[in-house]
């Protein structure tokens, strides 16, 4: 299951990945791994070795012809009803902070079209 994520499956997508060394977190040891898609883009991920979750992302985009830097930090990581583990809270800055609560995640719930409807 690929649900978005750069590290799954990364060679088969044509990147590279490094281990760029250990990087405090947030007081946490993490090990820092750099991803290089193949187009070149670089997206470090810090990893808390004891869960093994992200707890840090950042890179670098180009955002009308100028070079920023998007940091983002995941926190609150909770089992779904499927198994899976998701971080509930996702802390993101990029010349803004913006900041992701997520109360439930459902997986594979049966969804009204009638929702995608425009209003008369």
């Amino acid at each position: 299951m690929d649900i978005g994520s750069d590290l799954f499956n990364y060679k088969a997508k044509g990147s590279k990945i490094e281990l760029a060394g250990r990087e405090t977190v947030e007081g946490v040891n993490t090990y820092k791994l750099k991803l290089e898609n193949k187009d070149g883009k670089i997206t470090s991920y810090f990893i808390d070795p004891s869960t093994h979750y992200i707890i840090k992302q950042e890179s670098t985009n180009n955002v009308n012809g100028e070079n920023v830097t998007a940091v983002s930090t995941f926190s609150n990581y909770k089992k779904t009803d499927i198994g899976l583990v998701v971080p509930h809270t996702t802390i993101t800055k990029q010349g803004f902070e913006m900041t992701i609560t997520l109360n439930k995640v459902e997986f594979n719930k049966e969804i009204d079209p009638k929702i995608f409807e425009m209003p008369k």
